[in-house]
Order: C-alpha cells, then sequence, then structure tokens
C-alpha cells in the first residue's frame, strides 16, 4: 500500500485541483518525458508542475473563446498522435469548463467517425498533427473545426493567470467530463461517458483493503517500489489504459515517460529509452514484450538494472514471454475494460506466473461457469455489491441501469487453488459446423511468441468444418514452410479437432496488417472482415484440392498387404494417430467428421494414379464410416482398385446385401457362447440381518445424454428407489450432472442416492472383478440407455456398444439377483418393417434385418434387439425389456428445468438448412405425423415401465393380446417391448406458421403441396415447398457422392453433414408416418392406465396430447432462433 496521509480525502479529489496543488507545493516536481522524436539524440520533452498548470490554465481560456457560442452540454473533440501529453492538458482544461471532451481512435474508419459525433452531440474538433489533414472531413459531418491545438511550449510560457475552478466533490462527481468508446470491431464503437467518480479510482488504489499477505495489483506499485521512479507506459492517450497511466504522477509520486510521436513503439523503442533513463517500472501491451523478449533480449538485460515492476494490460502474454518476465521482475496482468476501468485483483509472491487472484473484499467479482458441465472455465461478472464504495464499481457508472455485468472474459481455474488464468474471450471461441468448440488462444499465442518472424496470428473457421490461420509476418520473403515447424508445435497444444492443417494457413500482404486496437491488440471481428475474401478462397482452394500433399507411394502392388501398408500411411500421415491395431474402430480413438473427411480426401488423392475418376468417387467418407478399421478399409479400398480379385461372397460396403450380411454377423457374434445361469437365485438382495432390502438398485448407463440427464433427476427422486449406480465413460459424468441441477436451480436430488462409476466404453466388464461382484450383490434393475446418436456412423461404427451390451447380458445372466435388464432402443429399429401399412407390434423380429431405417444408428438398435430375444431364448427365466422410444423432443414445459434439446440433432439441422435457404419443407418428406413425446415425459413413462412388479409376464401377455399373429403360448419366450410415441399426434403443417415466424421466413406456400417430379413447376415465389423440392435445391443434393465436402457448403447447410438419412425420408415405402396406427402403442398405454387405476392421478401419455406451436416455439428459442 502505498504512503497515506490521512488528512487527504483519496478518492474524492477533483483532478484539476489536484494538479493546482502540487504545482502550488512542489512546481519542479516532474510529472511526466516525452521523447522528441523516433531519433534518441534528439532527447527528451520534461513536463513540470509549474508548466503544466500554466498549460491547462492556458488552455482553459483558449477553449471557452472559441466554444463561448456553442452550448455546454455539447461535446467537443481532440485527436492527436497517440502518445501527445497534450491530451491531459486538454482533458483538464475541459474540466475546468465544464464542457466534455470525446476521445476518438485514431484507428477509426470515417463511419465509425461520424456514428460516434452524432450520438455524441459532438460540435466542435481540435486536431494535431498527422489529423490535421483531416480538417474537411470532419466539417462534412456538420462540425466545426476549432483548427491545430498550440504546442505545449506556446501553452507554457505564456503567463496565465489561474482559471477558476471552485466545484466540491459531492456536487460534481457525477458529472461528465469525457467520452472515450469500445472499439467497433464488431460494428460502430459505442460511446462510454466517464463522470469524475471514474477518474477518481486511480486515487484510491493505495487505500484499497487487502487480505493479509496480498497487495492489489494496480500501477500505485510503481510508487510503492521506488517512490520518484520513472516508468513507460506504451498506451495511446485515447485509451483508457493510456488516459490512467498519464494521470498515475498527478496522483502519485512517479514520472511517466511517453514514447516518441508518428510511429507505433515496439521493442527497439523501449530499448532506445532504456540506454538513455533508469526505467523503474514498465506498463506496455503483449505485442511489444514479446517483441522485446525475441528480438532485443540481451540489450534489454543490460539496461534493466532498476527496473522492479513490469505490467501487461490488452491481452494475455504468451508462455515464453510471461515467464522470461516473471522470472526477474514482479509482473502483474493488468484486467479492464473502457466499460469496467480496471479489475480489483491481487499479487502474491507464490503466485503462477499466469494466474491472478481476485480481492474478494471488493469489487464484488463473480467468476460464472459457461458451461454447466465445466465449472472450471467461467466467465469474470462483476455483481452490484450496494455495501462497496461507488470507485469500487465503475461498470454501474457507465452503465448505471444494471445489476451484473458480463465482461466476456472468460478464465480457467487453477486445479489446486482459488486462482485464475486469463483463457479467452467468448466472442474469441471458434464453432465448428459440428459443435465442436476451440479456443484459439493458445495456437495464437504460441506462434506468436515463439517465431521470429511472425508478428500476428489469428485463426478462422467460425461455423466452418475445420480451423484455418492467418499469419501476419516481419518479412516479405517468409513462406509457410519457414514457419510449419512451429505450428506443427502449437498443434500439439490443441485438441485434435482444433489442429491447422498447412493447406488451410495464409501468409498476409505485407501491405494489409491486421486491423488493430488502439492498444495494439488484433481485433479479431475486423480481421475476419478485413480478409473475408481470401479466406472463403482458401477454402474454395482446400475445396479443390489444391496443396493436398499424398502420401508418396510410387507403386501399389496387387496385394492386400500392400493396400493395408498404403490406408496405414494415409492414417499416419493425415491424422497424427499411431499404427492402429487392425480391428481397433476409428472413432473409438478420438476420429472425428473432420477426420474422416481429411482421411478421405488423403485417399482419394493418393489412388488418383491407380483409379479412373468414375471409380474413385466410391473413396468417400461413406467409405470410412462403413468401413471403420484399418482391415476392413484395407478390404474395402482394394476390391475397389481391383475388382476382379472380389470374391463373389464379399458384398461392397453400402449395398443392401452388404448391410444384411452385417447384421447377420453381429449377431451371431454376440450372441455365442452364453454364460450359465447359477444354480440359485436369490431374486431380492438382503442385508447383514437377512432381511429383504427395500427398493431397487439400479445401474444406469449414460446419465450424460439429453434423455440420461432426466432418467438420473427421475430415479434419483423416486422413493421406490434405493441407491443408482451411474456408469459411463467420462470421469467428469458426476461433476456434469451436479452443474446441471445448478444450472436449472433444482435442490431437491438426494445425491447420496447415487454412485459414479466410470470404466472404458462403459463396459461393465472394465470394472475390477471385485467392484463387479459387489454390485451383482446388489443391482436389482439395469437401464442401458449409453448409445451414440449418430446418423453418419455405419452399422460396423457401433460394435462396441453391442460389446458392451453383450457383456450387461453377461453380467445379468451371472447375477445371484436376476435382475431386470431394460434396454433404450428406438422406434427406427423397426420404422421400415414390411409391408408398411401395417402397425409395428410390440415384439422383436429376428429374422427381419430390413426392418430398421437404413442408417447405422438404427440398424445396431436392431441388431442390439435380436441380441436381447436371443438370450432370452437360451434363458427363459431372465427379465429383460426393450423400450422403443419416437422422437424425443425438448421439455414439455417451461416449469421443466434441464438440458435442452441439442442443436446438432436431425430436426434442428434440417430448421438451420432451411433458414439459410429462405425456405421450408412442407412435410418431412413420408414422415407427416408428429408424434413426439418430450423428454420429461418419456423418461416419466420409462420410469413406470421400470418399476412393474412382473414385467415380463405382464408386458408379455399385453404384447400377445394386442397382436393376434404371435405365439398365444403364456410360456413363449417373447422379448418384451415398449413403443413410446404421442398417442395424440399433430401434423408439421400445423407448426409450419411458428416455425416460419422463428426463422424469418415468408409462410407462402406453393400451389402444389406433393413430393412428385411436378412439384418443380411450383412459383419461384414460394418459401413453404415439398420436401423432394427442398433437397433438390440445396448444393450437390442430386449426387450420391461424398467424395468433396465444401466446408462452407456445410456450414451453410447442416443437413448435408448426413445427407443419406434426410434423403430415406423421401421413401414412401420405407418409412412410416408415425402414430398409433403405424406403431403399437397399447401395452404402452395399458400400462399407465394401470398405474392410474393403482396410484391414481393422469396417464402420462394419453393428457401429454399433440406437440403445440407454444412448444415448438420454446424450443426453436432454445436453439437460438429470434
Amino acid at each position: 500500500m502505498s504512503a497515506t496521509d490521512p488528512s487527504v480525502p483519496y478518492g474524492e479529489r477533483l483532478l484539476p485541483n489536484v494538479l493546482d496543488e502540487i504545482a502550488s507545493a512542489d512546481p519542479d516536481r516532474l510529472l511526466a518525458r516525452a521523447r522528441q522524436s523516433t531519433d534518441p539524440i534528439d532527447g527528451f520533452v520534461d513536463f513540470i508542475a509549474r508548466d503544466v498548470a500554466n498549460a491547462v490554465n492556458y488552455m482553459a481560456f483558449w477553449l471557452e473563446g472559441r466554444l463561448g457560442d456553442l452550448d455546454k452540454r455539447s461535446t467537443f473533440a481532440f485527436m492527436g498522435d497517440p502518445f501527445d501529453f497534450r491530451y491531459i492538458i486538454l482533458i483538464i482544461a475541459a474540466m475546468k469548463t465544464g464542457r466534455i471532451i470525446l476521445l476518438p481512435s485514431g484507428r477509426n474508419s470515417v463511419e465509425n467517425n461520424r456514428s460516434l459525433f452524432r450520438g455524441t452531440d459532438c460540435t466542435a474538433v481540435l486536431l494535431a498533427g498527422p489529423y490535421i489533414s483531416k480538417t474537411t472531413e470532419f466539417e462534412s459531418f456538420g462540425v466545426k473545426s476549432l483548427g491545430e491545438i498550440p504546442s505545449f511550449n506556446e501553452m507554457a510560457q505564456y503567463h496565465s493567470p489561474r482559471f477558476i475552478f471552485d466545484k466540491t466533490w459531492d456536487e460534481s462527481k457525477y458529472e461528465h467530463w469525457g467520452i472515450l468508446h469500445t472499439s467497433g470491431s464488431t460494428g460502430n464503437p459505442k460511446p462510454i461517458y466517464f463522470n469524475h467518480i471514474i477518474l477518481a479510482t486511480i486515487d484510491t488504489w493505495r487505500i484499497v483493503e487487502t487480505p493479509p499477505g496480498s497487495m492489489l495489483a494496480s500501477s500505485h506499485l510503481f510508487e510503492t517500489t521506488h517512490p520518484g521512479g520513472c516508468f513507460m507506459a506504451a498506451y495511446p492517450m485515447f485509451h483508457l489504459a493510456g488516459f490512467a497511466y498519464s494521470s498515475l504522477p498527478f496522483y502519485y509520486n512517479v514520472t511517466i515517460l511517453l514514447p516518441p510521436p508518428a510511429s507505433p513503439p515496439t521493442g527497439r523503442t523501449v530499448v532506445q529509452v532504456m540506454r538513455a533513463i533508469k526505467l523503474t517500472g514498465l506498463a506496455l501491451p503483449p505485442i511489444i514484450y514479446d517483441d522485446l523478449v525475441k528480438n532485443y533480449e540481451n540489450e534489454f538485460l543490460e539496461n534493466a538494472s532498476k527496473l522492479e515492476v513490469i505490467f501487461n494490460a490488452g491481452g494475455p502474454l504468451s508462455a515464453s514471454t510471461g515467464a522470461f518476465l516473471s522470472r526477474r521482475w514482479i509482473l502483474g496482468h493488468i484486467l479492464g475494460q473502457t466499460e469496467t476501468g480496471q479489475t480489483y485483483h491481487l499479487v502474491h509472491d507464490d503466485q503462477p506466473e499466469k494466474y491472478i487472484k481476485w480481492n474478494p473484499l471488493v469489487g464484488g467479482v463473480v467468476m460464472e461457469p459457461v458451461d454447466p458441465s465445466d465449472e472450471t472455465l467461467c466467465e469474470l461478472t462483476i455483481h452490484r455489491r450496494p455495501q462497496d464504495p461507488e470507485w469500487s464499481q465503475l461498470c454501474f457508472q457507465t452503465h448505471p441501469h444494471l445489476d451484473i455485468w458480463r465482461t466476456g472474459d472468460l478464465f480457467k481455474k487453477h486445479p489446486s487453488k482459488e486462482l485464475w488464468a486469463f483463457d479467452s474471450r467468448k466472442d474469441d471461441i471458434i464453432v465448428l459446423n459440428n459443435g465442436e468448440k476451440i479456443n484459439p488462444i493458445m495456437m495464437e499465442q504460441y506462434i506468436q511468441g515463439n517465431h521470429p518472424l511472425v508478428t500476428g496470428a489469428i485463426c478462422f473457421g467460425l461455423r466452418r468444418d475445420q480451423v484455418g490461420l492467418l499469419l501476419e509476418v516481419a518479412d516479405s520473403d517468409t513462406s509457410v514452410d519457414d514457419i510449419w515447424p512451429c505450428i506443427e508445435a502449437a498443434n500439439q497444444l490443441v485438441p485434435q479437432h482444433g489442429r491447422v492443417y498447412r493447406h488451410m494457413v495464409m501468409i498476409i500482404p505485407p501491405d494489409k496488417p491486421f486491423k488493430r486496437a488502439g492498444k495494439g491488440t488484433i481485433q479479431r471481428a475486423s480481421v475476419n472482415q478485413q480478409f473475408a475474401e481470401q479466406i472463403e478462397a482458401l477454402y474454395q482452394k482446400e475445396e479443390k484440392h489444391i496443396q493436398r500433399p499424398a502420401p508418396g507411394i510410387p507403386t501399389l502392388k496387387i496385394s492386400k498387404d500392400s493396400v493395408k501398408d498404403f490406408v496405414y500411411e494415409c492414417i499416419s500421415y493425415q491424422l497424427k494417430l499411431d499404427r492402429l491395431p487392425e480391428t481397433a474402430i476409428f472413432y473409438e480413438t478420438g476420429m472425428d467428421s473432420l477426420q474422416t473427411v481429411e482421411l478421405a480426401r488423403t485417399l482419394s488423392s493418393g489412388l488418383k494414379p491407380y483409379m479412373p475418376q468414375s471409380d474413385l468417387e466410391a473413396i468417400s467418407p461413406n467409405l470410412i464410416y462403413d468401413n471403420p478399421t484399418v482391415k476392413s478399409l484395407s478390404e474395402a479400398v482394394f476390391y475397389r482398385l481391383y475388382p476382379e480379385q472380389r470374391p463373389s461372397e464379399y458384398n461392397l460396403s453400402g449395398t443392401e446385401a452388404w448391410v444384411k450380411q452385417e447384421i447377420t454377423s453381429l449377431v451371431n457374434k454376440f450372441t455365442k457362447d452364453w454364460p450359465d445361469r447359477p444354480k440359485s437365485i436369490a431374486g431380492t438382495p438382503r442385508g447383514t440381518d437377512g432381511e429383504a432390502v427395500r427398493g431397487e438398485t439400479v445401474l444406469l448407463t449414460g446419465s450424460t445424454g439429453f434423455l440420461g440427464h432426466y432418467l438420473l433427476r427421475d430415479l434419483a427422486t423416486s422413493c421406490d428407489i434405493r441407491k443408482i449406480y451411474c456408469l459411463n465413460r467420462s470421469s467428469r459424468a458426476q461433476e456434469k450432472f451436479i452443474s446441471d441441477l445448478k444450472s436449472a436451480n433444482i435442490t431437491t436430488i438426494d445425491l447420496r442416492k447415487i454412485e459414479f462409476l466410470t470404466a472404458a466404453n462403459a463396459n461393465i466388464s472394465n470394472l475390477s472383478p471385485d467392484l463387479q461382484r459387489h454390485l451383482s450383490s446388489e443391482i436389482t434393475t439395469i437401464l442401458h440407455n449409453a448409445w451414440p446418436v449418430d446418423f453418419a456412423l455405419a452399422l460396423p461404427g457401433f460394435t462396441t456398444h453391442l460389446s458392451s451390451l453383450r457383456h450387461l447380458l453377461d453380467f445379468t445372466i451371472q447375477s445371484p439377483l436376476n435382475p431386470h435388464l431394460i434396454f433404450i432402443s428406438s422406434f427406427s429399429s423397426h420404422m421400415s418393417l414390411q409391408p408398411i401399412t401395417l402397425p409395428v407390434p410390440s415384439a422383436v423380429l429376428d429374422s427381419e434385418p430390413s426392418a430398421p431405417f437404413s442408417v447405422g444408428y438404427a440398424q445396431s438398435k436392431y441388431v442390439a434387439e435380436v441380441i436381447l430375444s436371443k438370450a432370452l431364448q437360451h434363458h427363459p427365466s431372465l427379465k429383460t425389456t426393450v423400450v422403443r422410444p419416437g422422437q424425443i423432443a425438448g421439455p414439455s414445459s417451461p416449469a421443466i428445468k434441464g438440458p435442452r434439446w441439442n442443436i446438432t440433432d436431425w430436426f434442428p439441422r434440417l430448421l438451420l438448412t432451411a433458414q439459410e435457404t429462405k425456405t421450408l419443407p412442407s412435410t418431412i418428406g413420408a414422415y407427416t405425423t408428429i408424434d413426439w413425446v418430450p423428454v420429461d415425459i418419456m423418461s416419466s413413462v420409462i420410469l413406470k415401465i421400470l418399476l412393474l412388479k412382473s414385467p415380463s409376464a405382464a408386458a408379455a401377455a399385453a404384447a400377445t393380446r394386442n397382436d393376434p399373429d404371435q405365439d398365444q403360448d403364456p410360456n413363449s419366450k417373447v422379448q418384451v417391448v415398449y413403443q413410446i410415441l404421442n398417442p395424440t399426434p399433430t401434423t408439421f403443417d400445423s407448426l409450419i406458421p411458428t416455425i416460419c415466424s422463428h426463422l424469418n421466413i415468408p409462410a407462402t406456400s406453393s400451389s402444389s403441396s406433393s413430393s412428385s417430379s411436378s412439384s418443380s413447376s411450383s412459383s419461384t415465389s414460394s418459401s413453404i415447398i415439398p420436401y423432394a423440392t427442398f433437397l433438390s435445391t440445396l448444393p450437390s443434393s442430386s449426387s450420391s457422392s461424398t467424395t468433396t465436402t465444401n466446408s462452407n457448403i456445410l456450414t451453410k447447410y447442416p443437413l448435408l453433414k448426413t445427407p443419406k438419412f434426410y434423403t430415406l425420408f423421401q421413401d414412401e415405402s420405407q418409412i412410416r408416418k408415425g402414430g398409433p396406427e403405424s406403431f403399437n402403442v397399447e401395452n404402452t398405454l395399458r400400462l399407465l392406465c394401470d398405474e392410474t387405476k393403482e396410484k391414481g392421478g393422469g396417464n402420462l401419455l394419453r393428457d401429454l396430447g399433440c406437440i403445440t406451436p407454444e412448444m415448438m416455439g420454446r424450443w426453436l428459442r432454445d436453439w437460438g432462433f429470434s
């Protein structure tokens, strides 16, 4: 804490009075020094208190003489060299006159300034230095030019009388004296009005209370560590940091040294100053620190003998630069915004370099999780605390109508301490078109901080399928090859989906440097706009496979081993994966959709010399999805290269014969070698006293998913459930559930009932043998909900999940408690059952491989059902139930709090595509009936099924009663099936007006509502069009090939990520319309009726009613549609 005088009212002093007091008591005190020019030989200009006070009086009279005829409520502007100390003189002079001064950034465009001048009622402008030539531009706004500002010598040498300023703190503390503005990186800059409280905050740093053993991280440390010392600051005066640092000498016993005029300061500038003056402190933007450390390290250290305190503001330091500085000096990170001023945080001796600690005694900082599933990544927010001094929460001075200020700055929590490291800004985060999120800061900082030729790096890729990189370099001869090793090293710091490929790197022209804010930080949004055409061209170039290197394979021999080596090389080259086991599924190693596209392109490029173009069409992402192992992919490639070698029994992937073959193969694989049942079945767990334990003990898989969250909540609140074990593959499942509860403000869940278990692939066999034995003595019900909802994956991609089901069955068979195994399947498992006109029975049809919808997800659910049915045939005493939910929709009412319907699901993807095309299909193809069930209702129905006393007998009887073609033998080994669809369906067209309203699509339909070929003659002005027409208008929708995938197209039309899925909706011979007439739901409804009779209350499904426009509107808002 700085020295204090009890008689001084710190934080309640007006700056004009402070200056006059200094000039009277210590007229020769050196307030500031400035370089005369960029040439060190020209020396410095000194600003002593007497001269500065005289200059302020001179300019106060000067302003009154030129502004006297203008309304005092209007503002005037000043624009000069960014480091011109006359800014401070003019600001204090304006305070004395009661005028408001606007300080526009020198980087503003003409339109930015026009908007600012009009929005602040600015009627006059005063210019200096390079801006004198802009007089005509400002006069075009209707602004009066006051000409050029007098020189400092003229101001100081004229012995002006004192300009009377007799206002008191209480009468003027809320008066506005100046206007700064936001950067305008996403539009026109917004003016921010400053009052005297905001300025006086600088005066309070010496009196801010801090916890014992810590000190406030603020610029008063320049005085604390070295009273009378000199520090250099390099922030422009029109920026809050520049003005604050330049005001510091009026409140503290320090001198500021300003950079030379006319050119941006660099590391070289700082070193030149340090040779001439022994600086005790530095306050610089990170770009200058990077330059100092990378290019002037030795000279910097040689001239830093008195350097004690370093402050960084304007952005995070690169890791290497931060480590270099923190090892040698006190390093403070100043955090703040124009709207908030500086936030209150602390400096500790043992504090890790990049971390900060908020001052808990003042400021009102609250760290709010960005994602409920991750409480370690939080946004810095400031909550109004009426008990705190007004100067401690400046955001409520600039925005008095708010109670919470959200900074948009994201911080990562220290693993074990209450410390925070800057992570990114909310608007820095790049969201790819597959929903993956990327924080580019670490990569950008690494490249800027570790390559001497790079002066700026910006990642891009919002709503694209991969990330790209723009580089600003110091040497125009620099190539991507020169920097690539550094980029490769940076790639290791980010997740796989955030890595940059060589062909997505562009060095910008030297005559078009990145747009920067006044403090030197790169303006991401402005740069993306600045290079929008070049970025688009880069993606188009990428689409055409230009600069797409392929593995160098001179000759492919006619052998499977040769092709297998080729596939391995492609995987290793493109995906940077180690040599995988031949049967390892790619998607279980972390491979994603972008890497699938990359691998397909690499394969295609490498095979180009050996295959005609027509055959290369088959080397597509679909080929990899269908063959997701090295073994199967190598075979698929081999037989396309050498079709004459293909045996007759080998079916090409994707064909109907191949699907039947895969289904049969997987069923056979997972229905062999059933274990034996125990000799005795206890049926009920017993306590240590031998008494039966009341209540169900449930093993739930997949609790982290959309439905899984609601299932776990319902289980936890049911008095019939004694305990729940949650088996997930993620070790953070518990953390996510608790975070979701907090976000929904749910406090009624008894977490003591829940125990979270983690196993690879959520496979129970991957738990320890001791734990498995313990579970077998407790578990009475297994609710198997874990299954990836991925419509791109082909059937083989679900092999691991089928394996997990088989291991659960083995556990069930061998358990002495004979637990009830409930499998959450899908109505899509039998959606295409023939004949299409008859309802799907509540049963598993073991020999109908064409029954599932023709996507891997539905086929895998069908295989799973058949495996369960076969297990029941082998062990008739098993208790197994299949639940086939229909489409699960969002929560049924606003009162239901919890996770929202995922925007990556098929229906919102269709709507995102519709929003881009400005058209909406009149139906969803042949799927015309909306029989969806909200997630909370679906969960409640499943809980009712779980709590049935005798599921096998009751439901089997119900199934046979309602399906007359089934075996009537009550002892027949029939798999119990419940189909859950909305018994009160509606039609898609009833929801169209609401959808159109939220998507801003005119609700005008074409003259034809059918999906026949004649639909193409519909009026071009129609926005509601047949489904077939809707699909046909999409790019590349007429082609079945997906060899090329234009990232821009996928961004605009996310439906095209799984085009086959949406195309299937057109086939009226393959898809049911939905509703109770298509799926037998009577046994489910009867169950709920029986429950109603037994316990009272309504019928969950019958009382639900149809999906309403109000529900749809709420879900649309959840997805971000206005």
